[in-house]
């Protein structure tokens, strides 16, 4: 564990982080790169907020990670646990994805949070937009499996940076639903980049090259349009079918 400021190991108040909370997912050997999303992701990189929705098993993870390794702007990563709709905890781990790239950021924000009690949310969001905005460097802040926060007051400060945004921040959220935030009028103002489902649902010509880099065949006609029917495009399901053809002798018929 990494503890986030000079404070002794025996003060109560010292904020530990887990270094693997901060590390984006492994990308995998045999991963089919899919450009056109990534030039979904990288569309007018001047818009404050991305957001990646989509339910279980779609590969929102895998793809923004790789995305970050072609990416224009730095990135840093925060997995999200239920642990972290502790205010405390979140904003901890949000300062320390942003020390990753910036060392001393965050340091007004830091010593809030490691007063005995916290001081009002109000101030602890304003402060949290002014050391963000004193960041002059753009980069991408990845907010993985933000499904598992429900509490109010984190919503409350993700609502702050998106309305206000700070000038160097690009906020990337990661999730199964959408968050409670006012899509509707990020989208009318022409502030987010937005991926859905459908969009991360692959294509006949992305499941014909799963297929082919992970079972080592090649499909067309009649049965590529079979199983792209059945699977929607849905790439766990594709993976299975893949793990289940290997070693077959007649892998169409069995399809």
């Amino acid at each position: 564990m990494l503890i986030l400021g000079n404070m002794s190991e025996t003060d109560q108040n010292d904020l530990t982080v887990v270094r693997a909370k901060l590390h984006a997912p492994r990308i995998p050997s045999d991963l089919v790169r899919r450009d056109r999303l990534h030039e979904l992701l990288a569309r007018n990189p001047g818009r404050s907020f991305t957001l990646v929705s989509a339910p279980a098993g779609y590969g929102k993870s895998t793809l923004v990670a790789h995305w970050l390794t072609t990416a224009n702007l730095p990135g840093t990563w925060f997995s999200l646990e239920e642990s972290d709709n502790d205010i405390r905890q979140f904003l901890t781990y949000l300062i320390a994805a942003v020390r990753k790239l910036f060392r001393n950021a965050c340091g007004t924000t830091l010593r809030l949070l490691r007063a005995p009690e916290l001081p009002p949310l109000a101030s602890l969001r304003e402060q949290l937009s002014n050391d963000l905005d004193a960041i002059r460097k753009p980069f991408l802040l990845v907010l993985d499996d933000f499904h598992r926060i429900d509490r109010t007051e984190v919503h409350e400060i993700i609502n702050h940076l998106l309305d206000l945004p700070p000038r160097s921040l690009h906020l990337v959220i990661v999730t199964r639903h959408d968050p409670p935030v006012e899509l509707t009028k990020l989208r009318a103002d022409g502030r987010m980049v937005d991926v859905r489902e459908r969009d991360l649902r692959f294509t006949k010509e992305e499941t014909r090259a799963v297929l082919q880099r992970l079972a080592g065949i090649e499909i067309a006609g009649d049965l590529m349009a079979h199983i792209h029917s059945e699977l929607e495009g849905w790439i766990v399901g594709l993976r299975l079918v893949c793990l289940a053809l290997l070693n077959r002798d007649n892998p169409e018929s069995f399809l």
